[in-house]
């Protein structure tokens, strides 16, 4: 979905398929895009009309499946970012591509519903992963007090530090609860906007304090690469803006920065 100038405006994709006979003749770029040096099988969305009737009832979209391998399309760049170490970030381009008819899902104006339908479960699912690392950066940051010795205690004695591990917890415990609950709403075959986005927003906001207070319950150690809490904070920042940045699922009150 994301491209140069469409981000979280995702109506407003740029990149065009125009059908030509069997064939959609595909022209522009998507960037951010994971994983995608290493799939076989990629789900894109483009732009199939400018009417503006089309565009005021959000049907100027279509989805299709591009493989690997389709003439004039090829993975432009890997880009690194803050975290997700190892995982691809890559750039799509486009350049007069041909795409089969065949591998357009549904018809063609029916993009939007096609991607509203998978964006609510795709922001549980990453909500999700977030669990895991607060988990883990509690438990480090659990060891680290119980061991480490400054002015004669365990600095887990110490009640700010007790404060900061209470924090840590509760909040692994109600992202939890939100993520299972949103997971068990789609599950019942329910429509779940409200539910993925509280999910999405608190477990990764969570994991973003969670994780910058373990690498600060952990001082010197937290910054070392021999640790994982460093690596985890980096990550936590991803799940922010991954699947729709928090602070436009939050809604206009959000004082934007």
């Amino acid at each position: 979905m994301t491209e140069p100038y469409a981000g979280s405006d995702v109506a407003a994709i740029e990149t065009t398929a125009a059908l030509d006979g069997d064939y959609y003749i595909i022209n522009g770029k998507k960037r951010f895009q994971t994983v995608a040096a290493a799939a076989d099988l990629y789900m894109c969305y483009f732009r199939t009309s400018s009417a503006p009737d089309g565009l005021k009832a959000y049907r100027h979209l279509s989805a299709f499946v591009v493989e690997k391998g389709t003439p004039g399309f090829h993975i432009e760049r890997v880009n690194d970012t803050l975290g997700y170490d190892g995982v691809y970030n890559c750039y799509q381009t486009f350049d007069e591509a041909k795409v089969p008819a065949f591998n357009r899902l549904g018809k063609e104006g029916e993009g939007w519903k096609i991607m509203m339908s998978g964006l609510n479960v795709e922001r549980i699912l990453n909500a999700a992963p977030a669990l895991g690392p607060m988990r883990e950066s509690i438990r480090y940051a659990q060891q680290h007090l119980e061991r480490r010795i400054q002015f004669g205690q365990p600095t887990g004695r110490i009640a700010t530090n007790q404060f900061k591990l209470a924090d840590m917890i509760w909040k692994l415990y109600l992202s939890r609860l939100l993520v299972y609950y949103g997971a068990y709403c789609a599950d019942l075959g329910r429509e779940v906007p409200m539910e993925a986005a509280i999910s999405k927003m608190f477990a990764s906001d969570s994991a973003m304090e969670t994780t910058t207070e373990a690498v600060q319950c952990m001082g010197g150690n937290g910054v070392m690469k021999i640790y994982p809490v460093e690596r985890l904070m980096r990550d936590a920042k991803h799940a922010q803006i991954a699947a729709g940045m928090n602070r436009v699922l939050h809604g206009p009150s959000m004082e934007w920065a």
